[in-house]
């Protein structure tokens, strides 16, 4: 009886034994398919690695070029157009004192010779009244002699009534020629004066027609109208045989080389320009030294290129809150790709490159999803989410300036669906030539 139990109990062990054998035995090998089907579940991403590099920051901004020397040709002089040259069309280019318009000079020729006459007229007059104060002064220089006998004459008949040796009527008689003499030196003397104030007035008259003749002069120079400077014509405003009105708008001609370009930019992209703690309320903004620009015509960025400066800080807009800087273009980058030459109305593309460099962290731009952040990828393949500090744009990729751990991957794709921050991926890393 005893046996029967012990060889029972011994059954029942090796049963429970065997048991437990194949189950942890299927056990085992379930938890490794589970773990083969995890990995192979994981969602897949295009990473790459996240290296600095020596970069100088740039700043891009965008402005219409305008000519700043445009000369609006307005006639100074009126009469019938007699000559126009057969280039002055609208984009055609002429050089510096060329002759595009002769107007009739007949009317002003006539002016001249007019005032020609009035100018010698006074003169002939002048010439009388010359001699004739000359004469005047010849006859006051006898007549103050005569005054002079019959002063002395009086005092001594003065004299001698008051020794009783002449009588009172002889004196009285001796006064009167005295004031007659005085009578005649006075009257002379003021028709002197009035001679010299005639003299003076025609010579006054024929300064003021002098004047008048210079003037005619140049309205006859005026009537022949020259090219301003070396540029290309526009608004041109006249017909043939036209009555030309003074005043009248003829053309203008656009100096080509005086370009100038304002681009405006945000405080943040202005802060890079300016010079640092060189602001005060007794002083407007300074710029920094040595900043590059690159001026770039957007339709065709590579066969319109030039360098360029900037001119000045014009303005800071309120309302936009953005600073308009003045740049002009100075010559073309690379004469062999230039084919297109930087002219007014031509919307550009400007480049400012600060002198120093700055480490920062060169991404493909794909890399920036719709919410504008980007992901990484540690080295235990977990994703996480991350606000990036663009400063810069070169072609397909980003500048941006952050703290990123070490040894961590840039997704350089849009998330695909199901991804969410913190979850372990599977990364692909491909290689970029950004490096």
């Amino acid at each position: 009886m005893k046996t029967k139990i012990v060889v029972r109990i011994i059954i029942c062990l090796v049963i429970l034994f065997l048991g437990c054998y194949f189950y942890f035995k299927f056990s085992s090998t379930h938890r490794e398919i589970k773990s083969k089907k995890d990995i192979n579940s994981l969602k897949s991403v295009i990473v790459a690695p996240l290296k600095k590099v020596d970069y100088n920051l740039k700043v891009t901004g965008y402005g219409t070029a305008y000519s700043t020397d445009v000369f609006k040709i307005s006639s100074q002089v009126s009469g019938e157009l007699k000559y126009k040259t057969a280039i002055l069309k609208e984009g055609n280019v002429i050089n510096r004192d060329d002759v595009l318009l002769r107007i009739d000079s007949a009317d002003y020729q006539l002016q001249l010779k007019e005032i020609d006459a009035e100018i010698n007229v006074f003169k002939i007059k002048n010439n009388i009244l010359d001699r004739g104060i000359a004469d005047n002064k010849n006859i006051y220089k006898s007549l103050y002699r005569s005054f002079q006998i019959e002063e002395k004459e009086y005092h001594r008949q003065k004299e001698l009534y008051s020794k009783n040796a002449v009588s009172l009527k002889q004196l009285e008689s001796t006064e009167r020629s005295l004031e007659t003499a005085k009578s005649a030196c006075f009257k002379k003397d003021s028709e002197i004066k009035q001679e010299e104030l005639e003299l003076n007035l025609n010579l006054a008259s024929i300064e003021k027609n002098i004047a008048k003749r210079e003037k005619i002069l140049l309205d006859i120079e005026r009537c022949e109208i020259k090219a301003p400077v070396t540029g290309r014509i526009t608004e041109v405003n006249i017909g043939e045989k036209e009555y030309i009105k003074s005043g009248q708008n003829l053309f203008a001609v656009v100096d080509d080389l005086s370009l100038s370009i304002p681009v405006s930019l945000n405080n943040s992209e202005s802060e890079s320009l300016l010079k640092a703690n060189e602001i005060s309320h007794n002083h407007w903004y300074k710029l920094r030294d040595n900043i590059g620009v690159k001026i770039q015509w957007t339709e065709k960025l590579l066969e319109c290129e030039w360098s360029g400066k900037i001119l000045r800080i014009e303005k800071y807009d309120s309302n936009t809150r953005t600073f308009t800087f003045i740049v002009a273009p100075e010559k073309p980058l690379n004469m062999k790709n230039v084919s297109m030459a930087l002219t007014s109305g031509m919307f550009c593309k400007v480049i400012f490159t600060l002198p120093e460099s700055v480490k920062v962290y060169k991404i493909p731009s794909s890399s920036i999803q719709f919410n504008g952040k980007i992901y990484l990828v540690d080295p235990e393949n977990i994703i996480s989410e991350s606000s990036v500090d663009i400063i810069s744009s070169d072609s397909d990729y980003l500048y941006v300036k952050c703290s990123f751990p070490e040894n961590y991957n840039i997704v350089t794709q849009q998330i695909p669906r199901g991804i969410v921050n913190g979850m372990k991926v599977k990364p692909i890393i491909k290689e970029t030539k950004i490096y």
